[in-house]
């Protein structure tokens, strides 16, 4: 039971650890095509799933053309990351306006960050189940 527990962490530690990768260098792309400019929030979207219930910043800003876009952040969190408001960074890429995201290390890296301490510490502990299986 111990080895296919181990074994079980050891395959989900390293899949995460895969996603996170691949998402840190999606992210790293992101930046390198995208357009850094300035917005506000303006309204704070709630997103209840069963039991919990956290916030979507849902922002304003023009883009180089002086066109104005209003989107919704895809990482949501609770408590806000933002107040209504506040003006915030935002990068955005010429093609797609839409993919807009708030300039901040928690909307850009917080899911690749926790993918990636999570799978560490799974793949951790399935490598010491399956070390104490061999003793």
């Amino acid at each position: 039971m111990v080895r296919t527990l181990g074994t079980g962490l050891c395959v989900v530690g390293s899949l995460m650890l895969v996603l996170s990768l691949v998402m840190a260098v999606r992210t790293e792309q992101f930046l390198r095509r995208s357009v850094a400019t300035h917005g506000r929030v303006v309204e704070n979207v709630e997103l209840v799933d069963r039991d919990s219930r956290t916030y979507a910043p849902v922002f304003e800003f023009a883009d180089a053309a002086g066109k104005m876009h209003r989107v919704q952040s895809r990482v949501s969190s609770n408590p806000p990351d933002f107040a209504v408001g506040q003006p915030i960074g935002i990068r955005y890429e010429r093609n797609d306006v839409e993919d807009a995201r708030p300039d901040s290390f928690g909307q850009l890296w917080a899911i690749s960050v926790v993918l990636g301490v999570a799978g560490a510490v799974m793949l951790g502990m399935g490598l010491v189940a399956l070390r104490f299986v061999r003793r």
